[in-house]
């Protein structure tokens, strides 16, 4: 028997979750309504296309939208914006071309996302922008090569504050880091943290820390000037300023509907990415997911994470049983900071603590490869470990971007639960050219297990 499926959002997990029916069930009526006039894009290469690495804006488009309705045969409505969610009769509403329009389902998957959140920051200027879709990329690039831009403002502590100081600055840009700690965003171990800003420093990037923005403003007598005015301390004028201070769920339109919100207005979901009613699932940055160390409900809006949850959402629908559950995230992430790669995973230390560990920091300055061979350049891996039995809790590494990527060997052992006692015995494979006898991650098992009590 044919089902009608409603997903809201057309990007990751939406476009998943949507393709997974469809493949499944080529006779179910699915459609999905988007917001914008762009469906699944990558956002995560929007500051390289800022920067011009990328040259079209079509090129972070994954799938066409002739694809999505011509071959996958969903029907997709742009420009439409979901109002509200009756589940009680199994119905939602929203807008389009100015018309409200009424719209039953069977099923929905509500993949709405985030959106950049201000922090407050009140904004008075017309050269204040933010860092989400393609077409924000596309006005920044637009604006920085139309406008005399030379000295840019960047707000925020987090991954695409890094990433945007970095290119900008890459553009010849007199760029400025603003952040309203002495150290980055609290994801970054504080050791990490200050290698991290001495970097920035060492390419050109100005820091202004201990800094928070209450307002941005045009500049009185001239507006092509944008201010950032400080709590405490003297403004900072720019040609133009990014606001890149994290994100927040699109659950707004959620309010009165009876379903469930969880951690930070996310929407909460069983492991099967089920809300509170049957036939509701939700994927994506909009949902809270499980720490798999702590057990415990989190916000991360990461990109591996949506697709994943929108595939199971669809498999699960498509199957009308749960057959398929997302078992929750390490929150591992990694990015380019100029000539150095960072990357993380798990628990920092203060987050081990705060989640009852006995935790233990270990920090191994290495090599990548042997002293005597060419190429070889320095790692710094900090390991965080239960002092007691020897769980690895977390990770972080930075050096050079072609080894970062060592971070995915911790993630592994945290989803089976290793110990640093077992990350020494890995049996990782050696050649000069690729690594010392030691690998630095054997290495960090090695000065690890020595301080485990137990």
């Amino acid at each position: 028997m044919s089902k009608k499926v409603i997903v809201i959002g057309g990007n990751a997990a939406g476009l998943s979750a949507a393709s997974q029916i469809k493949r499944t069930n080529p006779a179910w009526e699915t459609i999905v309504i988007e917001k914008t006039d762009e469906v699944s894009y990558a956002g995560c290469g929007i500051p390289y296309y800022i920067q011009g690495k990328i040259k079209d804006h079509e090129d972070l488009f994954a799938l066409k939208q002739d694809v999505i309705t011509e071959k996958r045969n969903i029907d997709l409505r742009l420009h439409a914006e979901v109002k509200s969610v009756n589940p009680q009769d199994n119905s939602l509403k929203y807008t389009k071309d100015g018309q409200a329009i009424e719209e039953s389902f069977d099923y929905l998957v509500i993949a709405s996302g985030a959106s950049p959140s201000n922090k407050g920051i009140k904004v008075e200027s017309g050269n204040v922008f933010t860092v989400r879709n393609v077409a924000d990329g596309k006005k920044i690039r637009e604006y920085i090569n139309e406008k005399d831009i030379r000295k840019v403002g960047v707000v925020g502590g987090g991954y695409i504050a890094l990433e945007m100081a970095e290119v900008l600055s890459q553009m010849n840009l007199d760029t400025t880091l603003i952040h309203r700690r002495d150290q980055l965003n609290r994801a970054f171990e504080e050791e990490i943290s200050k290698d991290i800003l001495g970097i920035l420093k060492d390419n050109n990037v100005n820091l202004e820390l201990n800094t928070e923005i209450d307002k941005v403003e045009e500049k009185s007598n001239d507006m092509n000037k944008a201010v950032a005015v400080p709590k405490e301390g003297e403004p900072l004028e720019f040609d133009l300023i990014i606001l890149a201070m994290g994100v927040a769920p699109n659950t707004e339109f959620l309010k009165d509907s009876g379903i469930e919100l969880g951690v930070s207005n996310t929407i909460k979901v069983s492991r099967y990415l089920k809300t509170n009613y049957d036939n509701i699932y939700a994927a994506g940055d909009v949902v809270e997911t499980v720490d798999l160390i702590t057990g415990e409900p989190v916000f991360s809006p990461l990109a591996l994470k949506a697709n994943k949850e929108g595939s199971i959402a669809g498999t699960n629908i498509a199957s009308e049983s749960d057959i398929e559950e997302f078992p929750g995230i390490a929150k591992s992430s990694i990015l380019k900071i100029f000539n150095y790669g960072v990357a993380m995973t798990g628990l920092t230390h203060h987050e081990a603590l705060q989640n009852g560990f006995e935790a233990e920091t270990i920090v191994v300055e290495s090599r990548t490869k042997p002293h005597y061979y060419p190429g070889s350049d320095n790692i710094k891996i900090l390991v965080n470990f239960d002092s007691k039995s020897g769980r690895i809790l977390g990770a972080q590494i930075l050096g050079p971007i072609d080894e970062a990527k060592k971070i995915d060997v911790y993630t592994c052992m945290i989803q089976l639960n290793g110990t640093i006692k077992d990350l020494y015995n890995l049996d990782l494979a050696y050649a000069p050219p690729f690594s010392p006898v030691y690998d630095p991650i054997v290495l960090s098992g090695r000065v690890g297990k020595k301080k485990v009590k137990g």
